[in-house]
């Protein structure tokens, strides 16, 4: 467990069909946010979501339809980043605002962590 890193499950967003929220944070700075939406086979989840995005946000830089593949809609502003991701097979959706440089560091750190941690020795089984 990375002790720089800490995540917040809030519940009882007023947003409608949220699953679940999480705020995530690096040395007590925000810098992620995981919102997740139930997610039907034929993605009809994905494409309301997505028109709501694009009306607010415009053409998004990257857009790949979930047809045969996991459906993504990106979009960029500065330093944070905004995707919405329906996984192929998948029964939840994602939405992901994400300060990219604060993410890189919280990445980096939790690749130390875990290289610290798995270099120790090993007692017993």
């Amino acid at each position: 467990m990375n002790p720089k890193v800490e995540g917040i499950e809030v519940e009882g967003l007023p947003v409608d069909g949220l699953q679940s929220a999480t705020f995530w944070f690096f040395e007590g700075k925000l810098f992620k946010i995981d919102y997740t939406f139930p997610l039907s086979m034929n993605k009809e989840e994905f494409y309301v979501i997505y028109e709501q995005l694009q009306s607010k946000y415009g053409k998004p830089r990257r857009f790949v339809r979930p047809y045969l593949a996991d459906g993504v809609a990106e979009w960029n502003f500065g330093n944070v980043s905004l995707r919405l991701v329906a996984p192929w097979v998948s029964w939840g959706m994602y939405l992901i605002y994400e300060h990219v440089p604060l993410s890189k560091r919280a990445d980096q750190s939790d690749q130390e962590v875990f290289k610290r941690e798995t270099s120790k020795p090993k007692r017993g089984l």
